[in-house]
């Protein structure tokens, strides 16, 4: 008889480098793509501080994948979102689950595997380009 799989083992840290009062917004505003690329090396989800409140980022594909499919369990809410949605308006990072039922087929990863000759077939290699400092072949 099979034994059921079990799901792998995930780490979990507290980003490194906060300050009191502040947490890790300095490290956002500084580099913010730089510093959140580089929340990985600590674990598969990494807790970062903004001020008061502690935010959980999923590093692990598996993860991100659970957390952006399962919209029950993580529904957006809270002091963060209600003011991020006060800011940047109610879209798909911001809106609450109800808001964003009827979008959740063109917002879900294109993971399955019957997905992927297509999207392979559609993508074409960059060409460099003069500005860029490359050489292009005429």
């Amino acid at each position: 008889m099979p034994q059921p799989s079990q799901p792998p083992p995930y780490s979990a840290a507290v980003a490194p480098g906060a300050l009191p009062l502040l947490g890790h917004g300095h490290r956002l505003l500084r580099g913010s793509a730089g510093y959140l690329s580089s929340l990985h090396l600590h674990g598969d989800l990494v807790a970062v501080r903004l001020g008061p409140m502690t935010v959980q980022v999923p590093c692990h594909p598996d993860l991100l994948n659970q957390m952006l499919a399962d919209h029950r369990l993580f529904d957006k809410g809270g002091a963060f979102y209600d003011r991020a949605r006060d800011v940047a308006g109610n879209g798909l990072v911001t809106a609450r689950t109800a808001t964003t039922r009827t979008s959740a087929g063109w917002s879900s990863p294109p993971s399955a595997a019957r997905s992927w000759p297509g999207i392979r077939a559609s993508c074409r290699p960059r060409s460099s380009s003069p500005r860029a400092g490359g050489n292009r072949a005429r």
